[in-house]
């Protein structure tokens, strides 16, 4: 740019800015709402046959892990299904927190397809 004539006049700018600033500050109240939803809701599965329930937090961490005393007749396989509760569990709330951030980014980003990139 060497003249004065491509550059932006200074309330072409400012008036830039301010409806930068309102975009952001609409984003962040939709972040915050989005985020309380997601808090507000912790996550809880059942295994196939009913005798493990895992529940995890906000954070996806594991809360509570319930073991109906029928299933320790399974000793052998508990371990494995408690893990395999335990990994779809994760796998909801994984879910859950792609479909907010779907809300949130609109069809910018294919947040499922990023996500399944690390599923195993």
């Amino acid at each position: 740019m060497t003249g004065g004539a491509d550059r932006p006049r200074p309330h072409e700018m400012l008036a830039r800015l301010e409806q930068m600033e309102q975009s952001a500050e609409q984003m962040l109240s939709k972040l915050e709402a989005l985020q309380g939803e997601l808090c507000a809701e912790a996550v809880e599965v059942h295994s196939e046959d009913g005798f493990i329930r895992v529940k995890l937090d906000s954070d996806g961490l594991v809360d509570e892990v319930e073991i109906h005393e029928y299933a320790m007749r399974f000793r052998n396989a508990l371990g494995e299904h408690i893990r395999q509760t335990v990994m779809h569990a994760k796998q909801v709330h994984a879910d859950r927190a792609a479909e907010m951030a779907k809300r949130l980014l609109g069809e910018t980003l294919d947040v499922q397809a990023i996500l399944n990139q690390y599923r195993t």
